[in-house]
């Protein structure tokens, strides 16, 4: 899959630290990837990932954004006429899917599953970045942005898998996420800049 090179990338999660994003806007140098439904309650937004495309993304995709590019991480088998369930039903019109593989995954058409920040990472790095910084990482129970509570993995030992070449700062302060230096909010977008 043919992407855009991007050395600075902001990715945005749904965490409550991601809050003050509401009513601010990104830089425009910095390119903007919103993490499953951050992408609608971002002023902007450039991208949009998840890996676990349920009726919640599948409404998202199925109601873009203009100038947002769409990317899923998804099985293989997702939209085929022999799934079922969550991964039944025809594939998105103009959503580019990444196949999801274990682990790190360094080809282009790949990409991670199990959480889609760190699909949202793996993506930035499939761009080139350089310095990515993570705003909303925040690993615990607290209610999202866009309300309801998160049933989270270990999110330390997913991040851990973390074998790209960008230099990753994690912009949630009290994050339970311990596998990046931490900063406030307004250090991680003045460190993109």
């Amino acid at each position: 899959m043919r992407l855009p090179v991007r050395k600075r990338v902001c990715i945005i999660a749904d965490g409550p630290s991601a809050e003050p994003l509401r009513f601010r806007t990104i830089p425009q140098s910095i390119y903007v990837i919103g993490v499953n439904h951050a992408s609608i309650w971002l002023p902007r937004c450039d991208a949009y990932m998840t890996c676990f495309p349920d009726h919640r993304q599948r409404f998202v995709l199925n109601n873009r954004r203009p100038g947002v590019r769409y990317f899923a991480s998804v099985p293989a088998r997702y939209g085929s006429a022999f799934s079922s369930g969550e991964l039944g039903g025809p594939r998105e019109d103009n959503v580019s899917f990444l196949t999801t593989c274990e682990g790190w995954a360094t080809d282009s058409d790949e990409c991670t599953g199990g959480n889609s920040a760190f699909a949202a990472l793996n993506l930035a790095c499939h761009m080139q970045a350089e310095r990515v910084a993570i705003i909303g990482l925040d690993g615990d129970d607290r209610p999202r942005v866009s309300g309801g509570r998160p049933r989270l993995p270990d999110l330390t030992e997913v991040f851990d898998q973390y074998r790209g070449n960008a230099e990753v700062v994690n912009g949630a302060i009290n994050s339970t996420v311990t596998t990046f230096r931490t900063t406030g909010l307004d250090e991680a977008v003045s460190w993109l800049v």
